[in-house]
């Protein structure tokens, strides 16, 4: 089994782990709804898929195994 490892690419939050990719959109979501300007774009940003949140905000993601989510995790 894989986790994913979320990285801000631009330094400011620490790693996470989650269990999927879709833990790791609903995470980013919740995180910039505040930024949206209006109800329109936050409910397009609740329809967006991960790479596009990711693109959008400075994020990235690495799949990592379970051993070493532990690893993290510490």
């Amino acid at each position: 089994m894989s986790k994913v490892l979320r990285i801000d690419l631009q330094g400011s939050w620490n790693y996470q782990v989650y269990e999927d990719k879709e833990d790791l959109r609903t995470a980013l979501i919740d995180i910039h709804e505040t930024d949206m300007d209006n109800e329109e774009d936050k409910e397009t940003l609740k329809t967006m898929p991960l790479d596009e949140i990711c693109e959008m905000f400075m994020w990235d993601y690495e799949i990592i195994t379970d051993e070493e989510a532990k690893e993290r995790e510490k």
